[in-house]
């Protein structure tokens, strides 16, 4: 192995995974460091494959992470071909300065034993510093690129000019080799036409990112309004709910006055048949009446964080008036976990919204919610009935499967790409006669 040639190709790719792992906000993982020395021992065994086929390395190797990440097709495009282009428009301009700032022709610089590894250098830091010139949020840019809002004809357009260059400035790449050595015979100067080809798309591409960089922010701007706007809904469901039971407490308080009255006629009388009488008629029914499930969302004065209750009061409310027995279970005040707070609502919301369409046709349909603290583990556990004996919790987590039909299924994918981010946070899913359970735990 030499440091001119595998050295150098080792390094490129070690760089375009880096910017790979950024741009979709991913850790590098054991998988990711491995893929340099893959290619590495491609380029070794066999460099035709290398000369005719390095463009296709990223893509094929990427069709693993397509389905583990939930990735659509224009993610896996726009992953699979943006950092090569990124990173092979920024060595070429590093190349330029670098022959004018050490005063070298072209043939001098190529000639350089460092050249390349001084090109690919700054052309790597170029790469980032376009990044935050730009000021992209490429977590924000991965969601919209999943969600497709508005952006399915700048993406359709992006993408297929990704592939459009890539093609072209590798054929052209190749066929400049080809004819330094001999292969082919053309008057053509092929480094000059690939040179203006990577200045006008680096304008276009400074152009798209722009315009798609505007569109994620908006998106990102309505999500959020959308998102206080339900806030806002759901707490005012939840006070009227309170209102309510704050006014049959009322109620019963004016009954307890009366029964108070009639039991010290009874009691004045000393008639042992009309106490009895009292109580079996009136006190113990409207004892009962407060062990009713309406009166367990009481117990959700207990979460601090007003963004979580509303959501949770919301959707139990919802359940109740779809006829749904509700428990909970908050003995003690408690705050959100330690994740970020979106991502904890979304969890919550797919797992009550999953609960509630579950338990529904159960034969006895009830959900229970629990939420404490354990040490310095906050758990939450969200329990409903069923209708099949056994869920297979097996596959349920994968994009597209649900027990609920064609075209379901996304929302537990949702939650396992949400927790890949936490490596503290643990999920235990159980189904067993009749009662489905999901328990988070995070510390």
């Amino acid at each position: 192995m030499t440091l001119e040639y595998e050295g150098i190709f080792l390094v490129g790719w070690i760089f375009r995974i880096v910017i790979l792992s950024y741009i979709a906000n991913q850790k590098i993982n054991l998988y990711y460091f491995l893929l340099p020395f893959l290619f590495l021992g491609i380029y070794i065994i066999n460099y035709d494959i290398v000369f005719w086929g390095e463009i296709l390395f990223l893509p094929l190797s990427l069709i693993l992470f397509k389905k583990r990440f939930n990735w659509n097709w224009y993610q896996y495009i726009f992953y699979s071909f943006f950092p090569f282009v990124i990173f092979e428009i920024f060595s070429n301009f590093a190349n330029l300065y670098d022959r004018f700032l050490f005063r070298m022709s072209d043939n001098q610089w190529y000639e350089f034993f460092w050249s390349a590894w001084i090109d690919y250098g700054i052309g790597f830091l170029l790469c980032f510093g376009f990044f935050k010139l730009l000021m992209i949020d490429f977590k924000d840019f991965g969601e919209q690129l999943n969600k497709q809002m508005n952006m399915k004809k700048i993406l359709y357009v992006f993408n297929y000019s990704l592939l459009i260059y890539v093609l072209l400035v590798y054929l052209l790449d190749n066929f400049r080799f080809l004819s330094e050595w001999g292969y082919i015979d053309s008057t053509l100067d092929f480094g000059y036409i690939r040179r203006h080809i990577v200045i006008l798309y680096l304008i276009f591409m400074i152009g798209i990112i722009f315009k798609m960089n505007e569109r994620v922010k908006k998106n990102k701007e309505k999500e959020l309004q959308e998102s206080k706007d339900s806030q806002l809904k759901n707490i005012v469901l939840y006070s009227h709910h309170v209102e309510s039971l704050y006014k049959e407490i009322r109620s019963f308080r004016h009954d307890y006055t009366n029964i108070l009255v009639s039991f010290h006629e009874a009691i004045k009388s000393k008639d042992i048949n009309a106490i009895e009488e009292l109580y079996l008629s009136i006190l113990d029914g409207s004892d009962k009446k407060f062990y009713e499930s309406k009166y367990d969302i009481a117990d959700l004065s207990n979460l601090e964080n007003s963004s979580i209750k509303s959501l949770v009061s919301a959707k139990l409310i919802e359940a109740q008036n779809r006829g749904i027995d509700i428990s909970v279970e908050i003995a003690e005040p408690i705050g959100s976990p330690q994740i970020d707070l979106v991502d904890f609502i979304t969890i919550l919301s797919i797992f009550l919204d999953n609960a509630i369409e579950a338990t529904v046709d159960a034969e006895v349909p009830r959900i229970h919610f629990t939420y404490f603290q354990d040490k310095d583990a906050i758990i939450l556990v969200i329990q409903n009935s069923t209708v099949t004996r056994k869920i297979n919790t097996k596959n349920i987590f994968q994009y597209g499967v649900s027990t609920k039909g064609d075209g379901r299924g996304i929302g537990l994918s949702n939650v396992k790409k949400i927790l890949s981010k936490y490596p503290k946070v643990t999920l235990d899913t159980t189904s067993i006669n009749h009662e489905f359970t999901q328990e988070l735990k995070i510390v």
